[in-house]
């Protein structure tokens, strides 16, 4: 059995490992889930997101931010999709968390996730997420 502080190490390691460019082992390209990795990074507009991690205790507290457009925000289903996003960064963290230690990890959602977004003038806008 690992102790909190073990894993919340491992956690810690997982993410500093999705930093823009990490590549695998092979020298692919490794897949967070995040936008700035869809498409050709030289030919198409690349996206500024990233996502960090927190701990309180034996919580994780994961932050999701990106660029967006405002007619993004206003489709049907934007808190579905930037849930989604966060789903698909937690499960990267499980699978490198076990790829560094041999062990699982399991991280089961503390309720709603919190989506707030903001802009700076009528151009720019982005949007912070938060989930526990």
């Amino acid at each position: 059995m690992a102790t909190v502080y073990e894993i919340v190490q491992g956690l810690s390691q997982a993410a500093a490992n999705a930093y823009d460019g990490a590549t695998t082992d092979d020298g692919e390209q490794l897949n967070a889930g995040l936008q700035r990795e869809e498409g050709d990074p030289i030919l198409d507009k690349r996206v500024m997101d990233g996502f960090g991690v927190r701990f309180y205790g034996n919580m994780m507290c994961l932050t999701y931010h990106s660029e967006v457009q405002l007619k993004e925000v206003y489709a049907s289903g934007f808190e579905g999709d930037v849930e989604q996003r966060v789903a698909d960064i937690a499960s990267f963290l499980k699978k490198e968390y076990k790829k560094l230690t041999g062990n699982s990890v399991s991280l089961t959602a503390e309720g709603e996730i919190d989506v707030r977004v903001e802009n700076s003038s009528r151009v720019r806008s982005w949007v912070l997420a938060k989930m526990h």
